[in-house]
């Protein structure tokens, strides 16, 4: 199934979309915040969540639209 721009830019403005990419931003905070506070002390965890941050990351890039074109803030915004 092929999404179009137009879906992704109506998905992303979307309050649900909004509310779980704010979800999804605080526990990459969180994150990073345990990883500069314990840094060090048990390496396995340390790149345990570096490797979550980087997977969480890609969740918010995620842009499954076939086009060269990027998708511009404003589109997504709705500005």
């Amino acid at each position: 199934m092929e999404v179009t721009k137009e879906e992704l830019i109506e998905w992303r403005r979307s309050h649900v979309t909004k509310q779980f990419q704010e979800i999804v931003q605080s526990i990459i905070s969180q994150a990073k915040e345990t990883l500069a506070e314990t840094a060090g002390l048990e390496p396995l965890q340390d790149r345990h969540l570096v490797g979550g941050i980087d997977a969480l990351k890609d969740v918010l890039e995620w842009n499954p639209v076939k086009s060269s074109e990027p998708i511009k803030e404003e589109d997504q915004n709705g500005y």
